[in-house]
């Protein structure tokens, strides 16, 4: 699903209302950047924790990327 909002540019143009509505409450919010927690998983014997960052300009979404974290 992430791929998908990512890759559509699905949220790209709408404000932040609209991004929770459809999405649900971010794990962290600001002025600026909207994040979604989308899970992990292992990797050998790490752990990759995914998010779903959303970059708001005057409350509407202008970048929305996948970020992959190495834990």
């Amino acid at each position: 699903m992430v791929d998908d909002l990512v890759n559509d540019k699905t949220l790209i143009g709408m404000n932040s209302k609209q991004v929770e509505f459809l999405l649900g409450n971010p794990s962290y919010k600001s002025d600026s950047i909207m994040s979604y927690n989308t899970g992990s998983r292992s990797v050998g014997f790490g752990l990759t924790i995914c998010s779903l960052t959303i970059t708001l300009d005057n409350s509407k979404v202008i970048r929305a990327e996948k970020i992959e974290h190495l834990d």
